[in-house]
């Protein structure tokens, strides 16, 4: 797979290789990350430019069938195709520089296409924790609502039994009034409500919990 990689060297010394051969299976009978991994490339469609943001640099690097495909350009995109491809070797070559003079001892003794590979899994995973970091608030307080969310499906049945319950009383005591009082209207209005809010169809979903207040108001006594 080519010769080996020197350490010493600023930068890298060659374009990316144009095709790399996949791992042996591992024979001690461990799971071979790479394997997995190569499997799972061949199930990937190719992606359509460099400048895809979804894209992985060990995807370019390792597998050249998943490398965006320059005859599938238009003319006037010819340019600006070459020109993100260009970038993203300026990038590999950055985060090569970078790990040659922070930790050499990480591809010393390997080979051009080891050495991309290494560099490319090392990109991917700072954008991976940068990424991370941006999001981990938004991930914080989806996980407090997600553990929130049945103490307070809880307390909204007990309020909604409550209002249920005031209202099969309502009904009741309306029922046992003379009919001159006029408020036979009200008994009925009181059924339609148990009705439609004790359904068996009206389950505490997360969209149901902000339509109970809703329907609540709607029952306009």
């Amino acid at each position: 797979m080519g010769t080996a990689h020197n350490s010493k060297q600023s930068g890298r010394s060659k374009p990316i290789a144009p095709s790399v051969a996949a791992d042996p299976p591992s024979s001690d009978g461990r799971k071979n990350w790479r394997e997995e991994a190569d499997k799972a490339a061949r199930r990937k469609k190719r992606y359509k430019d460099w400048s895809n943001n979804r894209m992985m640099a060990f995807d370019a690097v390792r597998y050249p069938f998943l490398r965006p495909d320059k005859s599938a350009t238009e003319d006037h995109e010819r340019m600006a195709f070459e020109k993100a491809e260009k970038q993203f070797e300026n990038n590999l070559s950055f985060w090569n520089a970078r790990i040659e003079q922070e930790e050499p001892r990480v591809i010393l003794g390997l080979t051009f296409e080891q050495c991309d590979q290494v560099v490319a899994l090392v990109w991917d995973s700072v954008e991976s924790i940068s990424l991370f970091k941006k999001v981990k608030p938004a991930i914080n307080a989806r996980a407090k609502i997600a553990k929130e969310g049945l103490r307070r499906e809880k307390m909204l049945r007990r309020k909604l039994q409550k209002v249920i319950k005031g209202l099969q009383e309502l009904r009741e005591y309306a029922e046992t009034l003379d009919w001159q009082y006029g408020f036979e209207e009200l008994a009925l209005q009181a059924e339609i409500r148990i009705r439609r809010i004790g359904s068996p169809q009206l389950t505490l979903s997360a969209p149901l919990c902000r339509q109970v207040p809703q329907l609540l108001i709607r029952c306009d006594m």
